[in-house]
């Protein structure tokens, strides 16, 4: 799972339209950054569930920094972003 941290200032700050343009932005650098065999969905306002197909927890580090960073950038609203898995 990836929780957006604060989501809910940004659409405070610059409207929900806007915030979901953030959350349609991070959904596809999401996309971007993970193999054909994974799956992942927008789970709820500000989470995303994602499956590494094959990955255990020493194998997640690499894939969740790569896609960590890819949503840091992408979200362009100042967003701080934290992952579980």
């Amino acid at each position: 799972m990836i929780n957006l941290d604060d989501f809910s200032l940004i659409n405070k700050r610059v409207g929900i339209a806007q915030g979901d343009l953030v959350i349609k932005n991070i959904g596809q650098a999401i996309r971007k950054s993970l193999r054909e065999v994974d799956i992942a969905a927008h789970y709820m306002a500000d989470t995303f569930a994602i499956i590494l197909a094959g990955a255990n927890e020493y194998s997640l580090r690499h894939p969740m920094e790569r896609l960590l960073n890819e949503i840091t950038t992408s979200t362009g609203q100042g967003t701080t972003v934290s992952a579980a898995a």
